[in-house]
């Protein structure tokens, strides 16, 4: 069983993926399965999914295009490993993100969920930082959502039995 399982939803992202795969298969932990689910993708996004010659890729291939919260709770479903971390297919990560937010989910145990700070780069470059104490977060939630999904990591257990609502 992996230590990770990366949940990756694509759809038409074949400008982007390539990258953003490279940038999970570079991590400093190397413990992971990535968990690519295609949401019935019109462009060359599985053709360069498919083009990495990884075991532990795991292709999910949709029937038919259902969104990206269906996306999810397949890939929640598959995800095998103690920790899954979220990524989407425009994303890049730092080469350490895994490693950090392990550490922070390892050494304490009453986390459950840690995200990181953004840097949005192309037509403008910002960082989005978001607050890092339980507090500050709680408070927040009150205010918008205080991590981005595509850059969190959570233990599995406390979210086995989690759906994201569909409707």
């Amino acid at each position: 069983m992996p230590l990770i399982s990366v949940v990756l939803p694509v759809y038409n992202v074949e400008a982007y993926v390539g990258e953003a795969i490279i940038s999970i298969l570079n991590q400093t932990v190397q413990d992971f399965e990535i968990i690519v689910i295609d949401d019935c993708s019109k462009d060359k996004t599985l053709s360069i999914v498919n083009s990495f010659n990884d075991t532990r890729i795991k292709i999910i291939e949709k029937a038919e295009n259902k969104g990206l919260i269906d996306s999810l709770n397949i890939g929640f479903e598959t995800a095998k490993g103690e920790f899954i971390a979220r990524m989407d297919g425009d994303d890049i990560n730092a080469l350490n993100r895994f490693e950090k937010q392990l550490n922070v989910l390892q050494n304490n145990s009453d986390i459950k969920a840690c995200g990181c700070w953004l840097k949005c780069f192309g037509a403008t470059t910002k960082i989005i930082k978001h607050k890092e104490h339980h507090e500050q977060i709680k408070a927040q939630l009150l205010l918008k959502n205080p991590m981005s999904l595509g850059a969190t990591m959570l233990h599995r257990d406390s979210y086995k039995d989690f759906r994201f609502d569909d409707s």
